[in-house]
Parts: structure tokens; C-alpha cells; sequence
């Protein structure tokens, strides 16, 4: 990166610091998108959200990615790595502006939420919380007969098929990675949730950046700018030297 790129990307890492993930990626995409309103990428469905999000993490840091994960049967801790490509879904085709279900004389209507709805519900206290906060967020209208009642009243089983028509409407949302554990052979999917995953990846790239900017000005007297101005390699080869 360049000089001025660094320092705008540790600005974004200062704003997003501490904030939950949902909220940390609106202030990334304002990062990333800098002629677009914030109303508009606030207004965004998830799943294209987090589309512009594996583009960006892309530019900043590649298009392959490790982490790990432990085995739901055995708790085996698996290094896993795959490219971004493995993450993107395929689009579902233009979402209407609402949808629509019925059952057992319920009838709701309903949208997809936007990045904006997600931020909102980050902080509920369990996934159940945000996940009737959503609910209620993305309900235009629901009846049981010709009479309005709120999205609390509807079934259970009519929230659940809501839930699956808004997953199916915005495939990119909720990706998942095939997994298979090696010391016990259980295989299952696992969710990746990139906002989350780019936050820390910012956070850690932070980190190593202002290490590397306090051994330099201890050993050399060098400003932040001077250490920015410097290239990776350049910076590295540095950091030995004063090792050395």
C-alpha cells in the first residue's frame, strides 16, 4: 500500500475497533466505496454487502485465506485453507422489493433486511433476540384473516419458512464451507461470516504495523511516515538489521 493508503486504512481500523462486526463492516464499506452514499450501502441486502466485502478483502489482503476450526464431534482443531471463490454464491436473480407467504390463515409480507437492519440487531443478547429483532425489522405487514396483528404473533412455523425465503432470496448472506475432520472422519458445513473475518484480519494487520512502527523508531528515530513510506520487504529487511 501506499503511504496515505496505510494511514486511511488505520483510520478505518481506529473507527472500527471495538465495534461489532455488522457495524464494523459499514464503516469498511464506506472505506471501500467512498463515492457511494452511506444511505445507499447501508441500504444494501447482506448477501450484496458481503459480496463488495470478499472484493475488498481481496484487494487488501489476497484471495486465498486461512483460519481454523474445531470439530463439533471430536473438538480436533483443523487449519483450513481455501480461496474466495470457494465463498461466493451465486446470484439468486433480482430480489423483489417484498415477499409474501401464507399459512393456517396467516399471511405476511415481508422484505429482505439491509446492512443497516443487521448493525441494528448486533447487539441482542443471543441469536434468538436478533433474530426476532430481524423478523420484526423485515415484516411489512401481517394478518391473521382481514385483522393486522405484529410479527410476534405469527407461528413459529411461518417465522421459520420467512427466515429460509429470505435465505434463499440473498444466497450470499449466509455461505458455508464444506468440512471434514481428519482424526474422526465427521464431516459438516460451516457458516463464514466475512465481515467478522476481515475486521480481524484489519485488526491484526494494525497491530503488526504499529509493532513494526515502534521497534523502527526505537532503533532508527523514525516517524510513522517514514516507516509507511517503506515497502513491506524493505520494512522487513529493517526490522532484521535491528535485530541483528
Amino acid at each position: 500500500m501506499a503511504d496515505t493508503e496505510v494511514s486511511r486504512w488505520l483510520q478505518v481500523w481506529e473507527t472500527c475497533a471495538g465495534q461489532p462486526s455488522a457495524l464494523a463492516a459499514l464503516h469498511l464499506l464506506r472505506a471501500a466505496c467512498p463515492e457511494a452514499e452511506a444511505a445507499s450501502l447501508a441500504a444494501l441486502s447482506p448477501g450484496r454487502r458481503d459480496a463488495l466485502l470478499l472484493d475488498l478483502r481481496e484487494a487488501l489482503f489476497g484471495g486465498s485465506l486461512a483460519c481454523t476450526s474445531n470439530c463439533p464431534a471430536c473438538a480436533e482443531r483443523l487449519e483450513l485453507g481455501f480461496h474466495l471463490a470457494d465463498l461466493r454464491a451465486a446470484p439468486a436473480g433480482h430480489a423483489p422489493a417484498e415477499l409474501q407467504l401464507a399459512h393456517a390463515g396467516f399471511a405476511v409480507r415481508f422484505r429482505l433486511p439491509t446492512a443497516l437492519d443487521i448493525a441494528r440487531v448486533a447487539s441482542a443478547a443471543d441469536m434468538a433476540r436478533a433474530r426476532t429483532a430481524l423478523i420484526e425489522a423485515c415484516v411489512v405487514d401481517a394478518r391473521l384473516g382481514e385483522a393486522p396483528i405484529t410479527p410476534s404473533d405469527l407461528p413459529e412455523e411461518l417465522v421459520t419458512r420467512v427466515a429460509q425465503a429470505l435465505a434463499e432470496a440473498d444466497p450470499q448472506a449466509a455461505p458455508t464451507v464444506a468440512l471434514s475432520c481428519p482424526a474422526c472422519g465427521h464431516a459438516w458445513e460451516a457458516g463464514f461470516d466475512i465481515a467478522a473475518f476481515l475486521a480481524r484480519e484489519l485488526d491484526a494487520w494494525a497491530r503488526r504495523l504499529l509493532l513494526d512502527v515502534h521497534l523502527l523508531a526505537q532503533r532508527y528515530g523514525w516517524t510513522e511516515t517514514d516507516v509507511f513510506a517503506l515497502s513491506p520487504a524493505r520494512r522487513r529487511a529493517y526490522l532484521d538489521l535491528a535485530d541483528a
